[in-house]
């Protein structure tokens, strides 16, 4: 009998776990004002060191883009690092995944044996992935900005809409 018991308490326990876990949020997901406080900040930082790299006198196309992929890196784990609530978090997962292939893109571009000639002068072939990879994750950012101003949350998060 007390096998029994026991073996039912046991079987119970990951349902119990469960529901404590809802119950208290389970996870470590900012709440929508906290998350949106957080990508405003976040994108102040990463707008910063974008516009060092523009700022660098860098005698290549291939310099330029590993500066860049610096920034990108740096921007993709300051993003990832964030716990986004559940309204926000299919557009914040893709802003990761655009970032991260925007840095390929330019891991392409810094691979490339053509891009040794200043940035004005090289010719690209890898314009259609680093657009579609900005076009991918600005539109993700442009959501999230949608959901603040949807809840009445003052925040830019990154929204270009050019």
């Amino acid at each position: 009998m007390r096998l029994t018991r026991l073996i039912a308490t046991v079987s119970a326990l990951p349902l119990l776990v469960l529901a404590l876990a809802g119950a208290c949020g389970g996870d470590d997901a900012l709440s929508l004002e906290d998350y949106m406080a957080r990508m405003d900040a976040i994108d102040k930082d990463v707008d910063t060191r974008i516009d060092n790299v523009f700022e660098e006198e860098l005698e290549s196309a291939r310099a330029f883009a590993i500066s860049f992929i610096e920034a990108t890196t740096y921007a993709r784990d300051q993003y990832d690092a964030v716990s986004p609530p559940d309204e926000a978090k299919d557009a914040h997962e893709e802003i990761v995944s655009g970032i991260e292939q925007f840095r390929t893109a330019l891991a392409a571009v810094a691979e490339d044996p053509e891009a040794d000639v200043p940035a004005e002068d090289y010719e690209s072939p890898f314009d259609d992935d680093l657009s579609a990879a900005e076009d991918r994750f600005n539109t993700a950012f442009c959501d999230i900005q949608k959901i603040a101003d949807d809840n009445g949350i003052e925040a830019d998060v990154g929204c270009d809409e050019e």
